[in-house]
């Protein structure tokens, strides 16, 4: 077979070439991440294959309706208002149609592909090559931080992957009303992140949008998108960010210090190592200091690898060796202020942790590293552009950098060990699945480790023999449940009475103590048996919330329903006009 004279054909047919590749994508894909989903899994699915089940069990009795509480973990707590529940994504959605072992390997790959098919779209509006717009997709579908983050059981941060597919809404040439219709739907991409528990990663997300727009020459029309893009995922995530503030406001989570660089020097040279090569422990633990606990090297790798940077610099000397100079902006220097912001974040001097301390979103956070995500996306299409620039060494390099991304990648690839062992939720979920009813919650569990009160590997399955957990895992209440100690409750009967009171906590309580007149740590009355019994049952009990948060509902409710509107109308434009969107 001659290979070069069939490269050269699939280049010409650049539908080939995708598929071609896609299958290279998919079948390293496959080798990368061929253990992650066997008999044992990373450590922080232990915290969200109990929450996926606990879901299902609420849809089994409720249908997609909101869950406000669960009686699963804590001896009842609020669901829908923790930060990092997912009821309404795709992981949980999943759970539906199988059991939730299967429906995080499927998000997984679902989410890999929605990165690639996202960062090609986007690359395509820097560079017409087929084979430049592949190299991008490779290097974003297989960067550090989403394998890592998939290894070691950061479910919620599977969003981060539609953040190409946001800007090209963003960037994309459109002609009348479907380019303000991109922004909508750039906005609920948006709005997923929130409602997939990745609320954290919305301040950096939306920095590295500017990022993206800032280096493409973009139009006050590009900027008019992004912002309602933003309007539009604050209306169609209120009610759950309206909901978070109210939990977060009963339980501020400014427990820990943050953990940064002794340097700025050494905060950069920490963030571009996470770019190009995981941190090793050892290395973490020399340059780390003011960390409350250990750093895990998966939180200090945001790795797309050394081709992109090899990229840039090999386009970069040909661009100066034709003395091709670039000249400085405006916009060039607010770049240089943007990237230099979680260099400051992660750098650690008594006077400036104070500061950050004292404000809203990072008072309440335990590390900023994340915020190197910020440098992917823009690493990736500066890439792009030098090869743009320079079409006639991209034709050659483009390939051979693709080629080189996938054993970059098995070289800084995960490296964790998977401790937990999924099985007692995939055999709940089977035999629901299979016509059992929803295990009640009849007992409260008790995790003990020689003796003391600590959340051990898989304390949060009790559900799954009709438990729920008093030592929860749960970050909301403190790494150590240093904010809700759960004193009021006992292992036991839930029925079992003491003061007047049943062994469950009224989880109203804890998200809305002033309109339902009761205080944190409040159980349900011996007056209330009927509403436990519906509550141990996964059901919906009554309660009372703020107007507040009823208006922001309606405003949720309104705003997803015109999205669906604005989808229709978006297929319609679609089939009337052809779509007129081009490369930039």
């Amino acid at each position: 077979m001659n290979i070069p004279a069939f490269y050269n054909n699939a280049v010409r047919r650049p539908a080939a070439l995708v598929l071609v590749w896609l299958a290279l994508a998919a079948i390293a894909f496959h080798v990368i991440t061929g253990d992650f989903f066997g008999a044992t899994i990373g450590t922080d699915y232990s915290y969200f294959m109990p929450w996926l089940l606990s879901g299902y069990f609420w849809f089994q009795q409720n249908g997609l309706s909101i869950p406000w509480f669960t009686p699963a973990f804590c001896a009842g707590i609020p669901h829908f208002a923790n930060p990092q529940s997912l009821y309404y994504s795709i992981p949980q959605l999943l759970t539906i149609v199988t059991d939730p072992l299967t429906s995080v390997a499927i998000t997984t790959w679902l989410f890999a592909f929605a990165g690639f098919a996202g960062m090609w779209l986007l690359a395509s509006l820097y560079s017409r090559s087929p084979v430049v717009a592949l190299f991008a997709a490779f290097a974003f579908a297989f960067n550090g931080m989403f394998l890592g983050r998939m290894h070691v059981g950061h479910l919620s941060f599977h969003a981060a992957m539609l953040l190409p597919l946001v800007c090209y809404l963003l960037l994309v040439p459109r002609r009348g009303a479907r380019r303000w219709l991109d922004a909508v739907f750039a906005g609920a991409l948006l709005a997923y992140f929130i409602h997939a528990g990745a609320g954290v990663l919305v301040p950096p997300a939306g920095v590295a949008l500017m990022f993206v727009l800032l280096i493409s020459k973009s139009t006050l029309e590009n900027w008019l998108r992004f912002g309602i893009a933003l309007l539009a995922a604050v209306l169609l995530a209120l009610g759950k960010l309206v909901a978070v503030g109210y939990l977060m406001r009963e339980f501020p989570r400014d427990l820990y210090s943050l953990p940064g660089a002794a340097s700025l020097l050494d905060s950069a040279y920490m963030t571009l190592r996470a770019l190009v090569w995981p941190l090793d422990e050892a290395t973490i633990g020399r340059l780390v200091v003011n960390n409350a606990f250990r750093i895990e090297p998966v939180e200090l790798n945001y790795a797309v690898g050394v081709v992109p940077f090899a990229v840039i610099a090999l386009c970069g000397a040909v661009t100066l060796a034709k003395r091709k100079y670039p000249v400085p902006t405006r916009t060039w220097f607010v770049v240089a202020l943007l990237l230099c912001l979680p260099i400051a974040l992660n750098t650690f001097q008594p006077t400036w942790h104070p500061f950050l301390k004292a404000l809203p979103y990072f008072g309440t956070a335990s590390t900023l590293f994340r915020w190197d995500f910020i440098y992917v996306m823009p690493v990736i299409l500066w890439a792009v552009r030098a090869l743009a620039a320079e079409p006639a060494v991209a034709k050659w390099l483009a390939p051979m950098a693709t080629l080189a991304i996938i054993p970059g990648t098995f070289l800084y690839g995960p490296d964790h060990v998977q401790p937990y062992n999924p099985s007692a939720i995939v055999a709940a979920y089977d035999r629901v699945r299979s016509g059992e009813d929803v295990p009640r919650i009849r007992q409260l569990d008790e995790s003990l480790l020689d003796g003391k009160r600590v959340s051990t590997m898989g304390s949060g399955d009790a559900l799954t023999h009709g438990a729920s957990q008093i030592v929860c895992n749960e970050p909301l209440f403190g790494y150590r449940l240093e904010s809700f100690r759960f004193d009021q409750v006992f292992k036991g009967a839930v029925f079992k009475q003491r003061a007047g009171a049943f062994n469950f906590y009224l989880p109203q309580c804890l998200l809305f103590p002033a309109q339902n007149r009761c205080e944190k740590g409040d159980r349900f009355p011996v007056n209330r048996a009927t509403d436990l019994v519906r509550f141990t049952e996964y059901r919906s009990i009554p309660f009372r919330m703020p107007v507040l948060q009823h208006i922001a509902n309606w405003i949720s409710g309104f705003s997803l329903l015109a999205l669906l509107v604005a989808a229709g109308a978006r297929l319609w434009l679609a089939r009337a006009s052809p779509d007129i969107a081009s490369n930039a």
